[in-house]
């Protein structure tokens, strides 16, 4: 039972055979053969008959237009489509790829199609674009040459489209009913899975009595190709019908019954169906042919592989025992770095030595010095002096260390990397003689270059301070207090000044206020008559006293507030020069505490002098403890890093060796694979 796949499915699928099957010629042609076929697919009706049946002016019929020439004589030699669209026009498409709009009428179409076309030449098929109610516009209808065409070429371009087609108007003559050339192609369309819509044209040629006849004999023969329906019409009267507009001649002609199979068959989806169905049958065709062609070949090649298996078995067998030897060779390798790490410690041992005798001599020598200048009372000029000369002598002391250290350390370096290179060319030579009958190609083997960081950087710590850098600290710090000083006493220094003004300011208003309090008129006396009634006339008597005790009033209350708020500005400029009082006196106190942090700093020199010469030189040998020790971690650092980086060498080197023994072994199967298959 044939699996059902959509079109996209299948050619996923036959991409995938393409690959694999891209070296064989036969079926890499057929598989592109089959996807440029199922890529050019579309779903169409062909109507297919022996010539001069009238499929030309059935489709007219059908067109209710008379477009397509229809003559006695074989007449279709151009694929012809008719398709469903709203605008109608003829489209001519040429053998080169060229598509031409031409007029849409019967001479046109005749030109372009038929065996006496001026203009057939090259075409490669038209397309008729009509506003059809029977058809939707996937599907197209497809009129063809005659089956039992003369013409070669016209033979073929019936038979190719009868391969894809979704279904078939088998059209025959009703006249004389199915003869051997209409059951042969029966029998080769049922074959071909093909949805056959059978139809008896020219009915109106032929009397009742003979036409049920015909229908009986004809339902025979079509009975073992399980089909059922004939629809008969005659496509002339359906012509007719329409030129004249008789409706009933149209109805007599029964060929809107024909033209509704169509439509069921197009409106029932089946077109699409069929299509995807016939595709798959070609699919599974294909791939039958393949599993053939590899069941026949899968039976040679299986004793062959048999050998081949145990071939190979035992080359790999071979190159795991050279695997585990190399890296047993260099596995062995890790304990040579020890040995070099040991002796290069012993020299380091012998440079620490040396450096202790010659701290202690110059140490004896410039203590007896310091004894003979004086013991009660330090001499600071000749005691700097010969302390300068005991760091400076230390000092070319462990520069001289430090050059012996730098001389040790490319020593090291280069016996590492001989002992690299040496690696290298002793595993390497040792397998290649132990393996001659291995063909390796050893000229590919490398490795990664082995690299130690040669910078040597080691601090040691000032042992002896420098008092002069830290009496300039000590100025700089009472620089800035006195400056933040400067600057409250410069802030305070404003709020005073503006809390004066803004007391003469007041003093002012008040000044101001008096002045108003005396500019102020006396008060005036005015008589006001008023005629109380005709007859008698009163006399009122007024002054301004209470206006002008009301203003001299306001203005001793508004002075005695100013004078209230001078008060407190009075307070505030009093404790203003109180805090810059206090702020002089700060930085005095500040002046003072500079000149007891400098006698402090001289009394630390005196001790630091003291602790150098005549507290059994502790300063100094605390210095050279911490040198002799930055000295010792650093070796130490140094053969740590070195036997990190040459473990990580190692693993490295046995990677890579693995992987070359591991590409030799699959370039010695791919040699073995293609001796065989020759």
């Amino acid at each position: 039972m044939q699996t059902k796949r959509n079109r996209k499915e299948i050619l996923n699928e036959l991409n995938q055979l393409e690959t694999k099957y891209q070296n064989n010629i036969f079926f890499s042609n057929k598989i592109n053969q089959l996807k440029n076929e199922i890529n050019n697919l579309e779903p169409y009706i062909v109507i297919v008959g022996q010539f001069s049946v009238g499929k030309s002016e059935f489709i007219n019929a059908l067109l209710k237009e008379r477009l397509l020439s229809a003559h006695s004589k074989e007449t279709t030699k151009i694929i012809t489509k008719i398709k469903q669209s709203e605008t109608e026009n003829l489209e001519v498409e040429f053998t080169d790829g060229r598509k031409e709009l031409v007029d849409l009428n019967e001479e046109t179409i005749k030109q372009y199609t038929t065996f006496d076309g001026e203009k057939s030449k090259d075409v490669k098929e038209i397309i008729i674009y009509k506003n059809l109610q029977f058809l939707d516009e996937d599907v197209s209808i497809v009129d063809s040459p005659g089956l039992n065409s003369m013409n070669e070429g016209a033979f073929e371009t019936t038979n190719n489209l009868l391969k894809y087609a979704s279904a078939v108007v088998y059209l025959f003559n009703i006249q004389k009913g199915l003869d051997a050339i209409d059951d042969e192609m029966l029998d080769k369309l049922t074959k071909m899975n093909t949805n056959i819509i059978l139809v008896g044209n020219k009915k109106d040629v032929i009397s009742t009595d003979s036409l049920q006849e015909v229908l009986v004999d004809t339902k025979e023969k079509i009975y073992k190709y399980n089909l059922k329906d004939i629809y008969t019409v005659s496509a002339r009267q359906a012509m007719e019908g329409y030129q004249d507009n008789a409706i009933d001649k149209v109805n007599i002609s029964q060929i809107k019954i024909a033209k509704q199979a169509i439509n069921d068959y197009v409106l029932s989806g089946k077109a699409m169906e069929d299509q995807e169905n016939h595709i798959t049958s070609l699919f599974n065709e294909l791939v039958n042919n393949i599993s053939e062609f590899e069941e026949a070949s899968g039976a040679k090649k299986n004793n062959l592989n048999q050998k081949l298996q145990r071939l190979i078995k035992l080359t790999e067998i071979q190159y795991d025992e050279l695997l585990e030897m190399g890296k047993q060779r260099i596995n062995e390798r890790k304990t040579l770095l020890k040995d070099i790490n040991s002796k290069f410690q012993q020299d380091i041992n012998r440079l620490i030595i040396d450096y202790n005798k010659n701290v202690k001599k110059e140490v004896a020598n410039k203590r007896e010095s310091m004894y003979k200048s004086s013991i009660v009372e330090i001499n600071f000029e000749v005691a700097t002096k010969e302390l300068n000369e005991l760091i400076t002598n230390l000092a070319n002391d462990e520069n001289k260390i430090m050059e012996n250290l730098e001389l040790l350390y490319k020593k090291y370096i280069n016996i590492i990397s001989e002992l690299v290179n040496e690696d290298r060319e002793e595993v390497v030579r040792t397998l290649k003689n132990e393996n001659d009958n291995i063909s390796l190609e050893w000229n590919e083997l490398k490795f990664k270059n082995f690299k130690v960081n040669q910078n040597i950087e080691i601090n040691i710590e000032e042992l002896i301070s420098n008092f002069d850098e830290e009496e300039k600290e000590i100025d700089i710090r009472f620089k800035k207090r006195n400056q933040i000083i400067d600057k409250e006493i410069v802030e305070n220094r404003k709020k005073i000044n503006y809390e004066n003004d803004k007391y003469y300011l007041i003093q002012n208003k008040i000044k101001n206020n008096k002045q108003k309090v005396k500019n102020i008129p006396k008060y005036e006396e005015k008589e006001i008559k008023e005629k109380v009634f005709f007859f008698f006339n009163k006399t009122t008597t007024i002054d301004n006293r209470a206006e002008i005790e009301e203003k001299v009033r306001n203005l001793k209350d508004e002075s005695a507030k100013l004078e209230k708020e001078n008060k407190e500005i009075k307070k505030n400029i009093s404790m203003l020069n109180k805090q810059e009082n206090e702020l002089n006196q700060l930085k005095k106190d500040n002046f003072e505490i500079l000149n007891m942090q400098k006698d402090e700093l001289k009394n630390k020199i005196v001790d630091e002098f003291s602790k150098v010469f005549f507290d059994e030189n502790s300063v100094i040998d605390k210095k050279n403890r911490l040198f002799i020790t930055e000295i010792k971690n650093y070796w130490q650092e140094i053969e740590y890093n070195t036997q990190e980086q040459y473990d990580n060498y190692l693993k490295y080197y046995r990677q890579e060796f693995e992987s070359f023994v591991t590409q030799n072994l699959e370039r010695e199967i791919k040699k073995i694979k293609e001796l065989t298959n020759e």
